[in-house]
């Protein structure tokens, strides 16, 4: 006894009509605006999730990044761009030295929760305390203690004036 099959493809011409309609400029638009949804919410459940290491107050960084998150671009029906324009997520995505802007001479390390998120101008009452020798800044040593103090408390911190 034998048993013939007749095996048709009818999966092939209707997969390659899809892959036809998906090539268009409507499928990229859709695409990268996908993609901008994702990390817009991406980025809420980051502002969600991650409260500030210190315990002080929040900044918003996540909300402020997801506010930028720009609209997609599609110059050509082969590719779209989304963008994140906030220059500070550029610094935390990759990384490098922190320098003050032209015109300054230092940055404002905050040293408690009233500092955090100000400029150091910004506090009459404050000084800025930098201990120098020639070429680094000096670690101080804890009076109370005799051991030194770490690279950030000794580099720029704002004191209360007595």
């Amino acid at each position: 006894m034998t048993i013939n099959l007749n095996i048709s493809d009818t999966a092939n011409p209707a997969i390659a009509k899809m892959v036809a309609e998906l090539k268009g400029p409507q499928f990229i638009t859709a695409a990268a605006g996908a993609v901008r949804i994702e990390l817009r919410d991406f980025f809420a459940g980051l502002e969600r999730s991650r409260a500030n290491k210190q315990g002080w107050p929040r900044q918003h960084f996540w909300a402020d990044v997801r506010n930028t998150v720009q609209n997609p671009i599609v110059p050509d029906p082969s590719f779209a761009t989304v963008s994140i324009t906030d220059k500070r997520y550029r610094q935390r995505l990759e990384g490098g030295f922190i320098r003050p802007t032209p015109g300054k001479t230092f940055l404002t390390i905050p040293a408690n929760e009233k500092a955090y998120g100000h400029r150091a101008r910004e506090f009459a009452t404050c000084i800025l305390d930098l201990r120098r020798t020639d070429t680094a800044i000096s670690p101080r040593r804890s009076l109370k203690t005799g051991r030194r103090k770490s690279a950030t408390d000794a580099s720029a911190r704002m004191v209360r004036a007595r």
